[in-house]
């Protein structure tokens, strides 16, 4: 039996850097993963596409200001603790 997965390709947003080459590319430079669970391995980081200088996955580049990966109340826990 085959099936056919679809994949939502929605236009990448910030800069994504090469694992391979280092290069840096906007979101929409960066090409759709082929073979996606042959190239990421279980709870590693997501990648957010494909090189298109050497066909490596790309990651996106995290600010130093970005608060997209930031848990909720990270940091409460602590502060409460700290007294």
């Amino acid at each position: 039996m085959y099936t056919r997965q679809w994949v939502d390709f929605r236009p990448l947003k910030g800069e994504h850097g090469c694992d391979n080459c280092s290069l840096v590319f906007a979101g929409s430079d960066v090409e759709p993963i082929t073979d996606f669970f042959q190239r990421v391995e279980p709870g590693g980081i997501v990648p957010s596409g494909v090189c298109p200088k050497c066909g490596a996955l790309c990651y996106p580049i995290k600010k130093e200001n970005d608060d997209a990966g930031k848990v909720p109340g990270e940091g409460l826990h602590k502060a409460a603790n700290d007294s």
